[in-house]
């Protein structure tokens, strides 16, 4: 979860780079040599994603060093994102720009309840995370749902399902004549009560 978001899990840090180790579980795992994969890169340009195809040669690059040979995969956005729903890549990108600033829009997208709908993509589906975040999505004490969404991430972040790499901040120039401005921390940006001075 985001930083910037209540209910972020601030205990949880990046797990540190280690070529190393990652060999070391590859060969525990019964890959001494690597293996090879598709990662599919996102075609278009977000602002959490400014350019999918330099992402995936980034990782591409990082993974040769471990022997996981990388196939880079794109297809055009709507064939992708049909795809990835369907579950078909074996290590896809997404992102999102959140609507509003409550916890339950991000946490749902990895419920076991979210994979026929598509919106897992990953397709990962843990009882303990699903009843975690079923539950704070009921509770009405922020406080409460705040541990609750914390207890998930927690389980997300064991089994590691996906890795986040990127948590974008938001920018803008504005003029000084500009007054009643507030950038907005989430996705669209509302202009009410924006104006100029005389």
């Amino acid at each position: 979860m985001p930083s910037a978001l209540w209910g972020h899990n601030a205990a949880l840090k990046p797990r540190p780079y280690d070529p190393a180790r990652a060999k070391a579980l590859l060969a525990e795992a019964g890959y001494p040599d690597g293996f090879s994969t598709d990662v599919w890169a996102i075609p278009v340009t977000r602002a959490y994603m400014p350019n999918g195809r330099r992402t995936a040669e980034l990782i591409q690059a990082d993974w040769a060093k471990i022997g996981v040979k990388v196939n880079i995969v794109t297809y055009e956005w709507g064939e992708f994102l049909k795809r990835r729903r369907a579950g078909e890549a074996d290590v896809t990108m997404m992102g999102g720009t959140w609507d509003y600033p409550d916890p339950s829009e991000l946490v749902v997208w990895s419920t076991c309840d979210a994979i026929p709908g598509g919106n897992n993509v990953s397709h990962w589906c843990n009882k303990e995370f699903s009843d975690l975040v079923q539950k704070a999505d009921v509770v009405t004490d922020t406080a409460e749902r705040a541990k609750l969404y914390q207890a998930a991430q927690e389980v997300y972040y064991n089994d590691i399902p996906g890795v986040m790499f990127a948590d974008v901040k938001g920018f803008a120039a504005i003029s000084e004549k500009v007054q009643g401005f507030k950038l907005h921390f989430l996705g669209g940006q509302p202009f009410g009560g924006v104006s100029l001075k005389p």
